[in-house]
């Protein structure tokens, strides 16, 4: 079984909806990707003899990539991603891994929220969250 290291892993962000490379975000520390879920939709009927109810799967929810970076204000990834943002466009989001034997993934979503840590002891440290509005490796 191949085993892969996330050390060399990229994230690139665009606002173009063709294919093609994107904005490279720098000092990637982590990246986590959704499993998503889907949605429960109840089909109980009032004239059931059951006592359970009965239900189908809905629409699929991608769920929210999070990543975080360590904080660079000159980073033109950093600057891309403000831009987002501020803006609240949908974009592009690029894992590229390292290993050439792994596909890179794209995801389209906006980015919901940019946080921030500030450790006593520690470099300052950014966290975005991207909503995603298509599934995990798709575009």
């Amino acid at each position: 079984m191949d085993k892969f290291i996330g050390n060399g892993t990229t994230l690139s962000l665009t606002t173009s909806t063709t294919a093609g490379a994107g904005t490279a975000l720098g000092g990637i520390l982590n990246v986590s990707q959704p499993g998503g879920s889907a949605t429960k939709v109840d089909t109980t009927c009032l004239d059931s003899t059951s006592n359970y109810q009965t239900a189908q799967r809905g629409f699929r929810d991608a769920g929210d990539m999070t990543f975080d970076v360590a904080y660079n204000q000159a980073d033109s990834g950093w600057a891309k991603a403000l831009t987002m943002d501020a803006s609240g466009v949908i974009g592009r989001f690029i894992v590229s891994y390292a290993s050439t034997s792994l596909a890179d993934e794209e995801s389209k979503g906006y980015i919901a929220s940019i946080g921030r840590e500030i450790p006593r002891d520690g470099m300052i440290t950014r966290s975005i969250t991207m909503t995603m509005s298509s599934g995990p490796g798709f575009v």
